[in-house]
């Protein structure tokens, strides 16, 4: 009972953060589009079908999206919402509402250029920039092989980088995933800096110990 009440919070979330990156005039363009069903084409009726089955299907896809942007699992169903809530500006056009679906639209795209868009940018500056300096800092250590300690920050994982052909230094590993003995040959081969929380809780990633925290 829990875990079906926790899946539908998030797909509670999910649709909120589904619309929350689209143009503020998609959600009453879809409620018109709803209104008048009856009347739209075939084909738009389809698709926002297959939006609602695709949606319904990650009510049981137990899998997180970790760092993605926006609902990344219908990113590839937003051309099928516009074309829904096109079907619904059309049905108030014929209506005799052009002048105002004119100015919904104007007023939406105002909206987003000097609003949604700068929000963003500076959303994903916040959340790319730490470990952007992070990897600066990992991947110009004048050593060998650097260990990431990769339980002690969030996203560790995505700075396990290599050179394909193994030839730039440092060679970078996964500090959770190495045995006591393969650590003991690294240290044997060259140089190793072990790299944690003590050493990137300063570039501002999420730390897994808030204790650690600068």
């Amino acid at each position: 009972m829990i875990t079906v009440l926790l899946s539908f919070i998030f797909a509670a979330f999910h649709a909120i953060t589904l619309l929350a990156w689209t143009t503020p005039v998609l959600l009453p363009f879809l409620g018109l589009f709803l209104i008048t069903w009856k009347q739209q084409p075939a084909v738009v009726r389809d698709g926002f079908l297959a939006v609602g089955l695709t949606f319904f299907f990650y009510l049981f896809f137990p899998h997180p999206q970790g760092h993605g942007w926006g609902f990344r699992y219908l990113h590839a169903a937003y051309g099928l919402l516009v074309l829904a809530a096109a079907g619904g500006a059309v049905a108030l056009c014929r209506e005799g509402w052009s002048s105002l679906v004119t100015k919904a639209l104007l007023a939406s795209v105002i909206f987003g250029l000097f609003v949604q868009i700068p929000y963003r940018i500076y959303e994903m500056r916040t959340m790319v920039q730490p470990l952007a300096m992070t990897w600066n800092y990992i991947s110009t250590r004048p050593c060998d092989f650097v260990i990431i300690r990769t339980s002690d920050f969030w996203y560790s994982w995505d700075l396990i980088r290599n050179d394909p052909w193994l030839k730039q230094r440092p060679l970078i590993f996964n500090g959770d995933r190495l045995t006591p003995e393969q650590r003991n040959n690294l240290s044997r081969q060259g140089s190793v800096i072990v790299i944690g929380a003590e050493q990137v809780k300063g570039f501002g990633v999420i730390l897994s110990d808030p204790k650690k925290s600068p």
